[in-house]
C-alpha cells in the first residue's frame, strides 16, 4: 500500500485536508470564536445511495460535501463544465483517487448499467409483468444503456397513433409475438395470434 498523500480541500485551505485514499481530516486551527481546535479525522456519513459525505465548517457556516468530489478537486483539478464525478468500479464508497474521474452523466449511467448498480438494470420485468428478456428489450435503447419493455412501447405507440388509451391486452399481444420471434418492421401489419 502506498503512503497516503494529503492535500488541502479546495475552498477550505488551512482548515481541512483530503487524502488520495478518500479520507478527510480537519487541521489544528482557531474556530470562529478564537478557541483552539485540535485537528481530527472526520467520520463521513453515508447517503442512501452509498455516497460518503462530510460536513465542513468555515466562518461559522457548515456545508455538506461529497467526499469523492473533494478528492477529485484536490488531486485531479476543478470540475470541467458539464462533467460529474464518476467511480470506475461502481462503488460510491470507494473514494480513492485512482478510482475516480471526471466524465459525462451519460458515461456515469452507462457505468452503473455495466456494474449492475443501475436501478433499471436490476429489473427483470416491466410494470405490466412482461419479462425484460433480450427479445423484449428495444435494441436501440439497450445500446444506449436502457432496458425498456418493447411490447409496452409498441402498444403505447399504437395507442398514441390511433388516439386511443393504452390497452394492456394489446401489449400482451405484442409480447407474445416478440416471444415467438416476430420482429416489428415499420409499416408492417401486426400479425394476429393463432388461437391455441
Amino acid at each position: 500500500m502506498t503512503a497516503e498523500e494529503w492535500r488541502a480541500v479546495v475552498g477550505y485551505e488551512g482548515v481541512y485536508e483530503v487524502s488520495d485514499h478518500g479520507r478527510v481530516r480537519s487541521l489544528n486551527r482557531l474556530d470562529s470564536r478564537g478557541r483552539r481546535r485540535r485537528g481530527q479525522m472526520l467520520r463521513p456519513a453515508t447517503h442512501k445511495e452509498g455516497y460518503r459525505h462530510v460536513s465542513l465548517r468555515r466562518d461559522g457556516v457548515a456545508k455538506t460535501r461529497k467526499v469523492h468530489l473533494l478528492v477529485l478537486a484536490a488531486f485531479v483539478g476543478p470540475r470541467p463544465i458539464g462533467l460529474v464525478g464518476c467511480h470506475r468500479d461502481g462503488d460510491p464508497g470507494n473514494n480513492e483517487v485512482r478510482n475516480l474521474r471526471w466524465d459525462t452523466q451519460r458515461s456515469n449511467v452507462l457505468d452503473s448499467v455495466k456494474h449492475g448498480t443501475h436501478h433499471m438494470s436490476r429489473r427483470d420485468a416491466c410494470g405490466n409483468g412482461h419479462r425484460l428478456a433480450p427479445f423484449n428489450v428495444q435494441p436501440k435503447k439497450f445500446r444506449d444503456g436502457y432496458r425498456v419493455c418493447w411490447a409496452c412501447n409498441l402498444a403505447q405507440t399504437w395507442a398514441r397513433d390511433h388516439r386511443e388509451a393504452f390497452d394492456q391486452s394489446l401489449a400482451d399481444h405484442y409480447y407474445s409475438l416478440l416471444e415467438s420471434g416476430w420482429v416489428p418492421v415499420r409499416g408492417q401489419k401486426v400479425p394476429q395470434l393463432l388461437a391455441a
